[in-house]
């Protein structure tokens, strides 16, 4: 928190709006945490503490915190969570949009918005204001913002890093947990590991822990991580580039290690869904978050070049072969081991 000299007197020391928003959730969480960690540092802090998420916001309630005098101290801090991000859980996979009027008519936050936006201006002195938000529509930023008292707010936008900056922002967190991460390492993980920053921290937490003092390597990642993803990811890439081969040797080696071909079917299938989906987008000059949001797909940079080599007919064509292939292996009616091999050879020649 940014507290006042001591010389500028308590009674007038004036109030502060910091406002935190964006999808990089992780990063809006340690700067919150910081705030909170500094005021609960001092004597008497956790008194001076009121935090408050939606949808469980009354905008009465958040002014007589922000309006109360702080206790046996100089500050007070406040910290309120999507009271302007939140929407109702049916509209939620929704993207805010700045001319979503209906959407926010019947947010049931509307008025506790309208009434605390109101007061803005006339923030307390003493009183530290965090308002943490995940995406905002520039309509929304821009309705918040002219609200704030001038000369005495802060806005940090916080934005999740995509592509290359994902990768630069794994070996950054290595780097704060006093790892590295080898070459090739923080590119698996931005292409095959989870989606949400928080999950992909954790695999960092853990690579970095596993390695020790040496620099994480693609083998401690394939050792770390469940069920030989790395092969895997070997043997998808294999069949998405074309090169049989390397498919066949993937495949038999997973096949080696335990992996069940009734296990690896529905990779292969996630894998072409992906391609077509990719390929699609590029098609029609889709938004790329916008179909993350739709279908769950990621279009990194490996994914468009693989795609843009595959016309859409030959993976509707290959999707299909591996639908029929998925219905027989249920009913039975194939060997699952043999069966997969001999269509992972194919559609590594045909795809």
């Amino acid at each position: 928190m940014d507290d006042p000299p001591a010389s500028s007197g308590q009674s007038t020391a004036p109030g502060r709006v910091y406002l935190f928003w964006g999808d990089d959730s992780l990063s809006r969480a340690e700067a919150v945490r910081s705030f909170k960690s500094r005021l609960l540092s001092r004597p008497g802090g956790e008194l001076n503490l009121s935090e408050c998420h939606a949808p469980d916001i009354s905008a009465r309630a958040l002014i007589e915190a922000c309006d109360t005098l702080p206790f046996l101290a100089d500050r007070r801090l406040i910290i309120v969570h999507n009271l302007f991000s939140w929407r109702p859980r049916a509209s939620a996979r929704r993207r805010p949009e700045p001319d979503d009027a209906k959407t926010e008519a019947a947010n049931p936050l509307r008025s506790e918005r309208t009434a605390f936006l109101a007061y803005l201006p006339s923030l307390a002195p003493r009183t530290t204001l965090v308002l943490d938000e995940a995406a905002l529509s520039p309509a929304q930023r821009a309705e918040i913002v002219g609200q704030l008292p001038r000369a005495r707010a802060d806005v940090r936008a916080f934005v999740a890093p995509r592509g290359p900056d994902l990768e630069r922002w794994l070996a950054g967190r290595a780097r704060q947990r006093g790892g590295v991460l080898a070459p090739g390492v923080a590119g698996l993980l931005r292409e095959h590991g989870p989606r949400s920053l928080e999950a992909l921290d954790q695999e960092v937490a853990k690579l970095v822990t596993y390695a020790g003092r040496e620099p994480v390597s693609v083998t401690d990642l394939g050792e770390l991580l469940p069920g030989a993803e790395i092969i895997v990811f070997d043997l998808l890439d294999a069949i998405a580039e074309g090169r049989s081969a390397a498919a066949l040797s993937a495949f038999r080696r997973l096949l080696r290690q335990g992996q069940r071909a009734e296990e690896l079917a529905p990779q292969v299938i996630a894998l072409v869904r992906r391609l077509l989906v990719c390929r699609l987008a590029l098609d029609e000059g889709a938004d790329p978050a916008e179909v993350e949001r739709a279908h769950g797909v990621k279009l990194i940079d490996k994914l468009r070049a693989q795609a843009r080599r595959l016309p859409a007919e030959r993976l509707e064509l290959a999707l299909e072969s591996l639908l029929a292939f998925d219905r027989d292996l249920k009913r039975g009616e194939v060997d699952p081991e043999s069966g997969l091999e001999l269509l992972v050879n194919e559609l590594a020649a045909t795809v």
